[in-house]
């Protein structure tokens, strides 16, 4: 049943970026914003809802599911991202915490790139 829930958060966490992107200004000194303002509500809105979560223990399982994995996942992975970097840093990991941040940016963006380097290569 969270696979249900979460589908729907994540088809309407997924309108919800089309429709904020629609909406917001494409860059500002070669900044793309568009994604970056997503991702900045999207880390905003885990944390919220986080800091909800852990003060109010009735929140059931299947909203849980429906808002974080779900939603803010159709919105953004990003905030997913910043929410695993914020645990290990509640935890006193530091030095985890910015290997974590750095092999993630880095490796995604290398892994990114990789990818379409691999498809040109084979769809010449």
């Amino acid at each position: 049943m969270s696979m249900i829930w979460i589908a729907a958060g994540g088809a309407l966490g997924a309108c919800m970026r089309m429709f904020l992107m629609r909406f917001l200004p494409e860059k500002i000194v070669s900044i793309p914003l568009k994604i970056m303002v997503v991702n900045i509500i999207g880390c905003f809105l885990i944390g919220a809802l986080t800091s909800i979560f852990l003060r109010f223990d009735g929140v059931s399982h299947n909203v849980k599911q429906f808002l974080i994995p779900g939603f803010l996942g159709g919105l953004t992975t990003f905030s997913a991202f910043s929410l695993e970097y914020a645990l290990l840093f509640q935890k006193g990991l530091h030095f985890q915490g910015i290997v974590y941040v750095l092999l993630s940016v880095s490796l995604g963006v290398l892994s990114l790139f990789l990818g379409m380097k691999i498809m040109r290569l084979l769809l010449i």
